[in-house]
C-alpha cells in the first residue's frame, strides 16, 4: 500500500520548489536538529563581553519567517477545553485509530480550531481556488497541495481535499491534518488518506510538523501513526513509520530504512532517527523477493473523515481579493492575464490615458500542446510575439503580463510576460515595444515578486506600481533551493537593474537548516553593519538564510542569538565551497557543512 500510494503521487510530478526538494535530508523531520536550548555562550562566544547574546524569545520569533505569538501566551489555555471536547475524551487521550478520527464530532470546537488554524486553511483554500495563487505569499501551504492543484480540476480539489482536527500527539491540543482522500486512482480499491500537511499550535501559532509531496509521501495508518515513502533518485529510497512527539512539533521515527550508493554498489541501511547518514545507521541485507519493501508490511490505511474544502467555514471571505494583481493597475504599470491557448479578449490601459485598450490574444498550439503561433491584437492591430527564448514552450500554461510605460520621449514600452517552466519555476520573457513591433530582450530566471521580507523578518505584500522601484524574485541553489527578492528598476536596456545592494531570502516560518560542524564566520552587529567580528556558527545551530550579495557571502540568522552571521562562498569545480575556513575541520563543501539542504528537482 505504501508503494502503490507513492507511485500514484509520484505520477503527479513536481511543481514549485518553494522551499521543498527531493533530498533525503529532512531537517524538518529530524527531532534532534531543532533543539538548541541549553547551549552555553554558543555562537556569540568570541564576541566582546558587552555584546548581548541572551537571545530573547522575541528575537527568536523575529528570526522566523512570520511573527510568532509571545511565549507568555498560554498554550494550554489556547487549547481551552480541547482536552475534554475535541475527542470526547477526558484528557486528550484519543488513540485516533479509527477512520472517523472522532475529533470532528463537536461542531463548536471545530469552529474554534478553524479560527486558530485559519491562516493555514485560508492559504490552502486560496491554493485550491485562486489561479494566481503562485503570485501570493505562502507560509503554511504544503508542497503536495501545490502539486496536485496544478493537475486536478478544481471540483476534484474541493471535493477530495479537506481537513480534520484530531489530537494525534495526545497533548490536549488537536492537530490539523490536510489530506487527499481521492482514492479512485488506486489499484487496490482500498481507502487511503494521503497526508499533505500536519500542523499543531506552537506559542499559539500554527506550526507545520509534516509536509508531504510527491517524493516525500506520508499516509495515515491509524493509532496516531503515519507511513512514509520518499525518493532522492534512482539509488536513494526512504521508507518507514513515524508518529508525532508529545507536543506535536516534531516527527519521531518508529522504523526507518533507506538505500544509498557506496563505491558504486547499492546498499541498505536502517535506524530509528530518520537520518540518511550512513555513519549513524546500521547496514542490513534485505531478504525475500520484495527486498527492502519487505521490511515495511503494507499497514491498513483507514480513510480520515475530512471536511472537504467545498465546506470550508467562512470560505466566502477566506481569500483576500486585494492579493490579485489583476486588481492592482497603477499609473505607470498595466496588468493583464492570458490564461492559455485560444482567441479571447481582455483590457488594460496601456498608454496611460485613463482608458483601457482592448487586447485580443490569439495563441495556437499543436497536438502536443506546443505553441505554434502567438499574436497580440491591440486596438485592432496585430503584433506577432517573436519565437525566441522559451516563451513558446510554456505560453500555453498561462501568462501574467506587465506593461511598463516608461519615458514618453523614448517612445518605448516594455512588456514582461511571466510563465511557468517545466520544472515549475517562474520565468519572465521580456520584450521592448516601439509602437510598431515587439523585440525580444531576454528570458529572466525569475519573476516580479508580490511579497517580500520587511524589517523583523516579517512578510508583506508588494505590487509593482512604478518602473523605477519594484521587486524581482529569483531562485538560488547554494543552501538548498531558495528564493530571493531584490529591489530593481527598469534599466536603459529594458532589463531589471538592481537599485539595492542585497538580495533577501524568502524563507518560511521556521528554520530547517542546521550546521553539521563548527563553521567559521563573521558576526555582523545588525543588518546595517559593514564590518564583522570573527566568530563561528556551532554544530547543530539552526540557521535561516537572510540576505546575500549574490556573489561572495550569505548572511544567516542563528536561532536564539542576535546579529547576522556571515559566511563566505565561491564556486569551485561546479560546487559551492566556503572560502573562509580558518579553524574548520573537514570538507569546505557547503552541502557537507549544513544539514537539511533541500534541492528541488
Amino acid at each position: 500500500m505504501v508503494k502503490r500510494s507513492f507511485l500514484k503521487i509520484l505520477g503527479l510530478g513536481l511543481t514549485l520548489t518553494i522551499l521543498c526538494g527531493c533530498s533525503g535530508n529532512k531537517a524538518t523531520t529530524d527531532s534532534s536538529a531543532a533543539d538548541t536550548e541549553g547551549q552555553t555562550a554558543a555562537p556569540t562566544k568570541a564576541v566582546d563581553a558587552d555584546q548581548d547574546n541572551s537571545g530573547s524569545d522575541t528575537e527568536n520569533a523575529e528570526q522566523s519567517g512570520t511573527d510568532e505569538a509571545s511565549p507568555q501566551q498560554d498554550d494550554s489555555a489556547s487549547a481551552g477545553d480541547s482536552s475534554t471536547d475535541s475527542d470526547g475524551a477526558s484528557d486528550g487521550g484519543s488513540s485516533v485509530d479509527s477512520a472517523s478520527a472522532d475529533s470532528t464530532s463537536n461542531a463548536d470546537k471545530d469552529a474554534d480550531y478553524v479560527a486558530k488554524y485559519k491562516p493555514v486553511l485560508d492559504e490552502a483554500y486560496d491554493c485550491i481556488t485562486n489561479e494566481n495563487y503562485y503570485e501570493n505569499m505562502t507560509i503554511y501551504t504544503p508542497m503536495g497541495l501545490m502539486e496536485i492543484a496544478n493537475y486536478w480540476e478544481k471540483p476534484d480539489l474541493m471535493e477530495y481535499v479537506g481537513y480534520i482536527f484530531t489530537d494525534i500527539s495526545r497533548d490536549g491540543i488537536p492537530e490539523l491534518i490536510i489530506a487527499d482522500n481521492k482514492d479512485n486512482e488506486y489499484e487496490d480499491g482500498e481507502p487511503h488518506s494521503v497526508v499533505l500537511g500536519c500542523y499543531t499550535l506552537k506559542n499559539g501559532e500554527p506550526h507545520m510538523t509534516i509536509e508531504g509531496w510527491a517524493r516525500n509521501s506520508y499516509e495515515w495508518i491509524g493509532d496516531g501513526k503515519f507511513s512514509y515513502l520518499g525518493s532522492g533518485g534512482a539509488m536513494n529510497t526512504y521508507l518507514g513509520t513515524c508518529h508525532l512527539s508529545d507536543d506535536g512539533t516534531e516527527i519521531v521515527w518508529d522504523t526507518y530504512y533507506f538505500s544509498d550508493e557506496v563505491n558504486g554498489e547499492l546498499k541498505y541501511f536502517t535506524n530509528t532517527t530518520g537520518s540518511d547518514e550512513i555513519a549513524a545507521s546500521e547496514e542490513f541485507i534485505p531478504e525475500g523477493a520484495e527486498g527492502i519493501w519487505g521490511y515495511e508490511a503494507d499497514p491498513p490505511c483507514p480513510k480520515l473523515e475530512i471536511t472537504p474544502f467545498k465546506d470550508y467555514l467562512g470560505e466566502s471571505d477566506s481569500v483576500d481579493d486585494e492579493r490579485n494583481p489583476a486588481n492592482m493597475q497603477s499609473e505607470k504599470i498595466a496588468y493583464f492575464n492570458i490564461p492559455g491557448p485560444g482567441k479571447e479578449s481582455c483590457s488594460a490601459d496601456l498608454d496611460g490615458d485613463g482608458k483601457a485598450e482592448t487586447i485580443t490574444y490569439d495563441m495556437a498550439v499543436d497536438e502536443n500542446d506546443m505553441t505554434t503561433s502567438f499574436f497580440l491584437n491591440i486596438n485592432g492591430k496585430d503584433y506577432e510575439m517573436p519565437n525566441e527564448g522559451d516563451l513558446y514552450y510554456y505560453a500555453m500554461r498561462g501568462l501574467d503580463c506587465f506593461w511598463f510605460r516608461t519615458n514618453d520621449a523614448a517612445k518605448f514600452h516594455y512588456l514582461y510576460m511571466q510563465y511557468t517552466s517545466d520544472s515549475d519555476y517562474l520565468m519572465t520573457a521580456m520584450y521592448k515595444f516601439d509602437g510598431k513591433s515587439f523585440t525580444h530582450l531576454y528570458d529572466l530566471n525569475g519573476a516580479i515578486a508580490f511579497w517580500k521580507m520587511k524589517e523583523g523578518a516579517e512578510y508583506e505584500y508588494t505590487y509593482p506600481t512604478d518602473p523605477e522601484d519594484f521587486f524581482v524574485e529569483s531562485s538560488q541553489q547554494i543552501l538548498g533551493t531558495q528564493f530571493l527578492t531584490q529591489r530593481c528598476k527598469i534599466g536603459a536596456d529594458g532589463m531589471p537593474e538592481p537599485i539595492e545592494e542585497f538580495m533577501y531570502y524568502q524563507t518560511g516560518a521556521e528554520p530547517y537548516i542546521s550546521a553539521s560542524k563548527l563553521i567559521p564566520c563573521d558576526l555582523m552587529a545588525d543588518e546595517n553593519a559593514t564590518k564583522g567580528v570573527a566568530n563561528a556558527i556551532w554544530q547543530d545551530n539552526m540557521v535561516t538564510p537572510y540576505r546575500t550579495d549574490g556573489k561572495t557571502f550569505i548572511d544567516l540568522k542563528v536561532e536564539s542569538y542576535p546579529g547576522l552571521y556571515r559566511i563566505y562562498y565561491a564556486m569551485e569545480d561546479g560546487r559551492y565551497v566556503l572560502t573562509y575556513t580558518d579553524g574548520m575541520l573537514g570538507s569546505a563543501l557547503i552541502t557537507e557543512c549544513f544539514n537539511g539542504l533541500n534541492f528541488a528537482g
